[in-house]
């Protein structure tokens, strides 16, 4: 086994883990609630904080498939026009006056 082959079957791997994490973090509630005793709901509990740990250290330490990572292809710039805000003039009829507002008369 070389290791571009190792690398790929720790990555199932770690993937396999993860989706049983998952399941088991989803299926928590449900073992909480038809818990018989306190004893089982904090087993529950434990077992639902345990799996959220392990989730959380294999997502960020985890390895990458280096056949699948987007090494090498190149990134966007960002668009600038979104993070500047524009400058807003106020808009003046084309004889350059400015437009008085109206009192309010009221309805009637």
């Amino acid at each position: 086994m070389n290791a571009r082959q190792r690398i790929r079957y720790l990555v199932r791997a770690r993937d396999v883990a993860m989706t049983v994490t998952g399941l088991t973090m989803v299926l928590t509630p449900l073992a909480l609630w038809a818990s018989p005793n306190l004893t089982a709901f904090y087993a529950a509990l434990l077992t639902c904080g345990g799996a959220y740990c392990a989730y959380l250290l294999l997502s960020q330490f985890g390895l990458h498939d280096p056949e699948t990572s987007r090494q090498g292809s190149p990134v966007p710039a960002p668009d600038r026009s979104a993070a500047e805000p524009a400058r807003i003039e106020p808009q003046r009829p084309a004889g350059g006056a400015a437009v008085r507002a109206r009192p309010y008369a009221g309805s009637g």
